[in-house]
């Protein structure tokens, strides 16, 4: 008899893994004799064993194949396709590895099997085990504790739920519709212009949509008023464009008892518009400079609106609200067109109040 042996080479089939993993893959031999001639289309058996833990370990699975040799003394076989003996390849557990293939082989095509060897599997048939994610049983414990301790960690099943069922109840308001992800305006927005009678005087600036500007008092709040009586200390945080954060620190002085800024603040008027306007200010410089950049508008506007209350700007002096320093403030002119500086906040002048809106 001639001796045989084989030349082992394993060729295994990795599943797509948008498909359900074969539990199976591919072996094939080369089959020669002591000479190392191939032994072309010759009959052959071999019994395959899968061991668990060592090469002495326990067999977790066994089965048989029948082939005959090819032309090149080749023989393909398909584990987990055979004969099978005992065990399941569907009820191994790749993670509980290592695991070692052993090849017997009848040269005759019988049973009388011999061992040609025994080799580790590395990885490849470990694709199988990949399988086990589709069919994911139990619940999952989070063990990241940069997760654990984000606010993120502390979202419960109950919380989404929560936000999912109030996202739909927001409440649009008027001259609002929302409708799933999109807002959108409904019935008509008023716009306003330089020279608009509105909101309890006369809208002389609005920036670029039209809803919100400035508006200045009908009248004259005083023709000859005092810009504090505190002159001995700086208010030191006024400036050229917020009146009104100027008129609170202004009235909030130290020793403050009268000032152009309180008259305005104490303020209300409730011409041209519904309800009590009480948030009247004195005006920055910046502010002044807006009337005089739109003074045609104004001064028709408080010409001819038809209340006889009303009174156009004089062409003088009007108290701002941008102090100089601890004895003088500045006025803006209406007769040329610009800023001054007064000797002492004791000048006696014009004041007129503004309010946003």
């Amino acid at each position: 008899m001639k001796r045989l042996f084989i030349i082992f080479a394993f060729v295994f089939m990795v599943a797509n893994v948008f498909a359900q993993a074969p539990e199976k893959f591919n072996y094939q031999a080369a089959v020669r004799d002591q000479n190392g001639d191939i032994l072309d289309n010759q009959p052959v058996s071999f019994r395959i064993s899968l061991i668990q833990g060592s090469v002495s370990g326990t067999a977790v699975y066994v089965e048989t194949h029948h082939d005959t040799t090819n032309q090149y003394g080749l023989s393909a076989l398909n584990i987990g396709g055979g004969t099978l003996v005992s065990g399941s390849m569907a009820s191994i557990d790749w993670a509980s590895g290592p695991y070692f293939i052993r090849v017997e082989l009848d040269q005759n095509g019988g049973t009388n099997y011999a061992i040609m060897g025994i080799t580790q599997l590395i990885s490849v048939p470990y694709a199988l085990h990949a399988k086990t994610a589709a069919s994911l049983t139990g619940s999952v414990t989070e063990s990241d504790p940069v997760f654990i301790s984000s606010v993120a960690g502390g979202i419960s099943a109950t919380d989404t739920m929560n936000w999912n069922e109030k996202q739909d109840q927001l409440t649009a308001g008027a001259g609002i519709d929302i409708t799933n992800n999109v807002i959108s305006t409904t019935g008509s927005v008023t716009s306003y212009s330089a020279g608009d009678l509105a909101q309890g005087g006369l809208v002389f600036w609005v920036d670029e949509t039209g809803q919100h500007g400035l508006i200045v008092s009908l009248v004259d709040i005083s023709t000859l008023y005092v810009w504090s009586n505190v002159t001995n200390s700086a208010v030191g945080t006024t400036n050229d464009w917020d009146g009104a954060t100027n008129t609170t620190a202004i009235t909030g002085q130290s020793g403050h008892t009268v000032s152009s800024a309180k008259l305005c603040a104490d303020y209300t008027n409730t011409d041209y518009g519904t309800g009590i306007y009480s948030d009247w200010y004195l005006p920055g410089v910046a502010e002044l400079n807006h009337i005089w950049n739109n003074f045609y508008e104004v001064q028709k506007a408080l010409t001819t609106d038809g209340n006889p209350s009303t009174i156009p700007f004089v062409r003088g002096h009007y108290w701002t609200s941008s102090e100089g320093d601890a004895s003088s403030a500045w006025v803006f002119d209406f007769g040329i067109g610009g800023p001054a500086l007064s000797g002492s906040k004791l000048y006696g002048t014009y004041v007129r109040a503004v309010r946003a809106f």
